[in-house]
């Protein structure tokens, strides 16, 4: 016989990790974002805009040949600029991790190194910092969740790093401070770093 409690949804708070670790004593590096596009990759993803421009001269000047030839070459180059832009607005592969009443459920990929659940009861404490990753100017800021236990293992902590905004991870860290099973655990407010130094604008990577 199903209870009126059977049919409360389940607390179900998600934090889209893109990179899951285990740690001791310090987290591992965070993933090195691609660099700025030098001038020779700069000089192909702009190549197709004077193809086609001598395109139309030619036409004009009764050259049909060279114009068609531009024109073909215009086209092709400018499929393959769009290509890498096609890359990076496809979905991310984020992992499935969530918490819920009774603690942090991980994804089976990182089994091999994280335990796939971990109770509230051997968690002290939750940290997030809001990180920045440099390649050149190129910044990619990161949001990483240090989830600190007691477990009596060799890499007891948890680091988990995530594209989402600040205010999503402030929206997880509020959630978390209302679930009775949480009230032992130090749950401080994020910590912001400044941008790096020389980098381009201090810009943040909110693409959800």
């Amino acid at each position: 016989m199903t209870t009126p409690a059977d049919t409360v949804p389940k607390t179900i708070i998600k934090i889209f990790p893109e990179t899951i670790d285990s740690f001791s004593r310090n987290p591992a590096d965070l993933p090195t974002p691609s660099d700025s596009p030098n001038v020779y990759k700069r000089f192909w993803k702009w190549l197709w805009f004077p193809l086609l421009l001598l395109s139309v001269p030619a036409f004009l000047l009764g050259q049909p040949e060279a114009g068609i030839a531009c024109l073909a070459l215009g086209v092709l180059a400018g499929v393959l600029a769009l290509m890498p832009a096609k890359r990076r607005v496809e979905p991310r592969a984020e992992l499935d991790a969530f918490f819920d009443e009774d603690g942090l459920h991980l994804p089976a990929e990182v089994a091999s190194r994280v335990d796939r659940f971990i109770p509230y009861a051997e968690m002290t404490r939750i940290l997030t910092l809001d990180l920045p990753a440099q390649a050149g100017k190129t910044v990619v800021w990161w949001r990483q969740y240090q989830i600190h236990t007691r477990r009596p293992v060799e890499n007891p902590h948890v680091e988990i790093n995530t594209l989402r905004s600040l205010d999503s991870v402030v929206s997880v860290l509020n959630r978390l401070k209302r679930l009775p099973a949480t009230r032992h655990i130090d749950i401080p407010a994020p910590t912001e770093m400044a941008p790096p130094a020389g980098a381009k604008s201090g810009k943040e990577m909110r693409l959800r």
